[in-house]
């Protein structure tokens, strides 16, 4: 519809560079002006593509729906075509209220030959994923067509990504045109930088990180042991601050608290390194690292001993240049193997104020206790009280904590009242520091600790608000005051113990309240462009959990399903993403909702793999959607297209 005829005609071979075009929001425009327009827009918007792509001496290899596909013999021709094309494409209004915004991508293939006035080749499939990564009028490119034109333009280097159809990450570039600034792709993130940013000090560990960072210089496996509570997640983050190797990569954190079965720690670890679709780890590894080193952290490996000490074995095997740092309630019983055993700290040693302000222990006690809103001159008296907490909890840091919000909430101005008795396991002490909180506090606390952790700051204040907090901000601020949860940038979590107590006293009806809250605001995020999910890595986990919410509608789990594909196809692979999008199916039959999965199914497969499948889940879309409704008809076209050129052009070796 609206193509225009591109004849027969030489096709480049060797070194080719591809270009893809698309509109964006073409669905939008074709309701608000109707076929007949929007077929004269696409010709319009066709002839001006084609004269910047012949003019350079390239080959518009055909048009599709309101895309274009080009080669060009050299990359200086393409990104020039590409370049010509937006300045005439941003200045042209097309008849419209808007401007026809027009995304673009360039990749080159190497040894490419061309097949029944076609291509049939890897690289298209790439350069098409790279298109389709960029914003209106953006011009996306590959390092191949940066190392062979950084002399005839310029680009801007946007980083690593997670890319459909490559092997690794891959470094997206913009080419830069004048009033427009660099945005990031609609993909996600190579790698899963959230390394947590405390926003509290860590007190009294400065012998411990130089002795961690000391043992890490001769030895790849270095293990932190110690009981719960002791700080092996806040040291580790801490020694990762430090290692402040310009060259290396990362550092990588791999938060497997949440791991109950072996695979989840290679998903996990795959997450983290950001090893894209199907791609193998350790060939994944060898690519980004290139012998530069880098730190990764298994955290929590407690939960998945077995699984976890394999991992970290193979990881080492597949890369010399790297280094595991991990944490454990015991070692994972590795060779070679180095166990540090985090001490607790030190606490003072008599009641006399200036050994309480000494001992790291106090010190601890102090710091929190002032951000707990309790501030003054430490008194004799307020000595006495503060030798006695930190004797009771034994310099475990995480008892301190909850004592310090504790004492802080219900007996500041009397230090003689203070409990002391914060001997033993932590679940006591827990206990006492949830019923503690008004109600509307322990409810909120309860509704953070029922999604997967970290929160991110949206779902978080829809969580809380939920259960009726009027200020988010303020409640969640006022608990991690209390030593109850930690928040930084990022989102904020509670750790094992409180969230397992707090999970334990939410009622049924808040609880509903909550995953209601959290779909709504997932959809909302997700509604237009999975993109702010990837930005935000505890959402998309959140997102994944709400899935499986049996009290949820199934019409907006499987909405929810339908815009998360993009996400899961470029973080999981398009095998994985297959796998969630048909357990959204299996959920039962939503209409329009469950139309929308079989396309976003429909669209993880390439062109040349599947096209049985792929022609069977666009016509049961369109069944249920009915052949007058169509909520996308330019995918339902590329999809058929798809399969028709596959069908006709089948891969090598298929």
């Amino acid at each position: 519809m609206g193509g225009i005829d591109v004849g027969r005609r030489d096709l480049p071979g060797g070194e080719v560079c591809f270009l893809f075009t698309d509109v964006e929001s073409s669905t939008a425009i074709l309701r608000e002006v109707g076929d007949a327009e929007w077929g004269r827009l696409q010709h319009e918007m066709h002839a001006i593509v084609r004269y910047a792509v012949e003019s350079v001496g390239g080959t518009l290899v055909n048009t599709e729906g309101d895309g274009c596909f080009a080669a060009f013999p050299s990359a200086a021709a393409g990104t020039e075509a590409a370049a010509a094309a937006q300045r005439v494409l941003g200045r042209v209004r097309f008849g419209l209220d808007r401007q026809l915004r027009v995304r673009m991508g360039l990749h080159i293939g190497v040894d490419i030959q061309p097949r029944d006035d076609d291509y049939v080749a890897l690289a298209v499939h790439q350069a098409a994923r790279v298109a389709a990564a960029a914003g209106g009028g953006q011009v996306l490119v590959t390092r191949p067509v940066v190392e062979r034109c950084a002399d005839q333009a310029r680009f801007a280097d946007l980083g690593l990504f997670s890319v459909r159809d490559f092997d690794g990450a891959v470094r997206l570039f913009e080419l830069l045109q004048p009033g427009r600034s660099p945005t990031r792709p609609r993909l996600p993130l190579a790698f899963d930088h959230r390394v947590p940013s405390y926003r509290t000090a860590l007190v009294g560990r400065d012998a411990e990180i130089n002795d961690v960072r000391q043992r890490m210089q001769n030895a790849p496996l270095v293990t932190l042991t110690g009981p719960v509570g002791i700080g092996k997640t806040r040291l580790a983050i801490a020694v990762l601050s430090q290692l402040s190797d310009a060259a290396a990569v990362g550092p990588w954190l791999v938060d497997l608290t949440g791991a109950e079965e072996a695979s989840d720690v290679w998903d996990l670890v795959s997450r983290a390194v950001g090893r894209p679709g199907d791609a193998k780890l350790a060939v994944h590894l060898d690519a980004v690292l290139a012998g530069r080193p880098a730190t990764l952290v298994l955290d929590g490996c407690e939960h998945v001993t077995g699984a976890s000490a394999t991992a970290a074995q193979l990881l080492l095997d597949w890369n010399p240049t790297l280094r595991v740092l991990a944490t454990s309630l015991t070692p994972l019983a590795l060779p070679g193997e180095v166990v540090y055993e985090i001490p607790a700290l030190a606490v003072p040693l008599t009641a006399e104020p200036a050994s309480v302000v000494d001992s790291p222990a106090g010190r601890l006690f102090l710091e929190r206790l002032r951000r707990a809103g309790v501030d003054g001159v430490l008194t004799a008296e307020a000595a006495r009280a503060v030798h006695a907490v930190c004797a009771g909890t034994g310099g475990v840091p995480l008892a301190l904590e909850l004592l310090a919000g504790l004492c802080g909430g219900f007996a500041a101005d009397a230090p003689e009242s203070w409990p002391t008795d914060a001997a033993g396991p932590l679940e006591p002490l827990v206990t006492r520091c949830v019923d503690a909180l008004p109600s509307l506090q322990a409810r909120g606390l309860a509704a953070l600790a029922l999604p997967p952790q970290p929160v991110a700051p949206p779902l978080a204040a829809a969580a809380v608000r939920a259960v009726g907090a009027a200020d988010p901000d303020g409640l969640v601020d006022h608990l991690g005051r209390r030593g109850l949860l930690d928040v930084d940038d990022a989102g904020c979590w509670l750790s094992g113990t409180v969230r397992e107590r707090a999970v334990g006293a939410v009622s049924a009806g808040d609880r509903q309240a909550v995953l209601d809250a959290l779909l709504a605001e997932c959809l909302s995020i997700t509604a237009e462009d999975p993109v702010p999910l990837s930005r935000h890595e505890p959402a998309a986990g959140s997102a994944i959990w709400l899935m499986n919410q049996d009290t949820l509608p199934v019409g907006d789990r499987q909405r929810l399903a339908a815009q998360l594909a993009t996400w899961w196809a470029g973080r999981l692979g398009t095998r994985r993403a297959r796998e969630h999008l048909t357990a959204a199916l299996a959920l039962g039959r939503a209409g329009r909702a469950t139309a929308a999965v079989h396309l976003a199914i429909a669209d993880t497969y390439s062109p040349g793999e599947e096209t049985v499948d792929t022609e069977r889940h666009v016509r049961e879309a369109a069944r249920l959607l009915g052949e007058h409704d169509a909520v996308d008809p330019s995918l339902v076209a590329r999809m058929q297209a798809a399969a028709r050129r596959a069908a006709t052009h089948p891969q090598p070796g298929d």
